[in-house]
């Protein structure tokens, strides 16, 4: 047991960053579901802060054994990086399914709904990117093909944005409806925004050890 303390030591960052990465899709996957609400949305922002709690404690988890491990899979400013890369994401989501909540709609918006599912999809993407570092490779079209929902995310908001532009506000209830709805597109840049930076910090990271 003495000599235990001298041995050099490692932990599992990667299987932690996986677990930040399956909490990260199923958040998205969630935000989807109380976009289009029905009899379960209650269900669905339950089960999002949770999975908030969830993260937090895989980050909390990270942090420490940063702190007390000798040997690194790859520098400990990555792995830090790339942790709290992934839990801004997810902070971000559980703030935007929250608002989604807490606001009523009128209807679910076209470009809105296709935001969220692209964002479904680069969380997925976000997987396979860690996965390629994991094995020190570069993961096929993962990067290009987030950069091309992001881009497509970009001229989404621009259509949505629009549409609210272009509305007349004939009563007080469409009034609020514009205003929620320009106050959710904010948030919803701002997630697809932290997606990027994440995607970013990836790819560093695996043009670095690849």
């Amino acid at each position: 047991m003495f000599f235990e303390r001298f041995i050099p030591r490692s932990a599992p960052f990667f299987q932690y960053f996986e677990q930040q990465n399956e909490i990260l899709q199923r958040m998205s996957s969630l935000l989807n579901r109380v976009a289009t609400p029905d009899y379960h949305v209650d269900e669905h922002i339950r089960e999002m802060t949770t999975l908030e709690d969830e993260a937090d404690k895989v980050l909390t988890t990270i942090v420490h054994e940063l702190s007390r491990t000798f040997i690194t899979p790859i520098d400990r400013e990555d792995i830090y990086a790339i942790s709290n890369a992934q839990e801004t994401v997810i902070d971000s989501l559980t703030l935007l399914g929250r608002r989604m909540y807490l606001f009523p709609f009128m209807h679910t918006r076209f470009p809105a709904k296709k935001i969220l599912e692209n964002m479904e999809g680069m969380a997925r993407l976000e997987g396979e990117l860690l996965r390629g570092l994991s094995r020190k490779e570069i993961p096929g079209s993962a990067i290009s093909d987030i950069h091309g929902m992001k881009e497509n995310c970009a001229m989404l908001l621009g259509v949505g944005l629009s549409e609210l532009q272009d509305e007349d506000a004939v009563s007080f209830d469409m009034i609020k409806q514009l205003i929620v709805w320009t106050q959710l597109y904010d948030k919803i840049e701002t997630s697809v925004d932290q997606f990027a930076s994440l995607t970013d910090t990836l790819e560093q990271a695996i043009l670095k050890y690849a």
